[in-house]
């Protein structure tokens, strides 16, 4: 599979201004494991919607998935950018292994988006780097 880096994607449609706004903080949850039958801890790392210029969540988001991350555990964060024109593009990451997520681009909102998939995703290595999400090893964008 041919490798697409995340940032290009994100950043191809993410540009322009949408009033900051924090979700509640990250909480946790409880979730249902269908595999085991038992309850697993799950982290609801919350949604942000980021301003024009803004590259990054808070930094309690970011310790929030990341923490999961690191450890495999169940965790989702939703970032919301918006587009020139200010049609929101969410972006989940969802973990699904140690260092692993599932990135799930929507762009449904975006209306000069064409005619193409709006819902893509792909699976990524995953870090929190500088404050930042860092990406890598990404397989290539498909159609969710």
């Amino acid at each position: 599979m041919r490798k697409v880096p995340l940032a290009i994607a994100v950043a191809a449609m993410a540009v322009a201004w949408l009033p900051a706004s924090c979700a509640a903080q990250p909480q946790a949850v409880q979730g249902d494991s269908s595999q085991t039958g038992t309850e697993v801890a799950s982290r609801d790392c919350g949604r942000v919607s980021l301003a024009q210029g803004e590259e990054s969540p808070p930094l309690s988001y970011l310790t929030c998935i990341a923490t999961a991350a690191e450890a495999g555990r169940p965790g989702t964060l939703t970032v919301v950018r918006p587009t020139t024109e200010g049609d929101a593009i969410a972006t989940t990451y969802t973990v699904v292994a140690p260092g692993s997520v599932r990135v799930r681009l929507d762009a449904t909102a975006d209306k000069f988006a064409g005619t193409g998939a709006r819902i893509l995703e792909q699976t990524c290595d995953f870090r929190v780097d500088a404050g930042k999400i860092r990406t890598d090893g990404c397989t290539e964008l498909a159609p969710a």
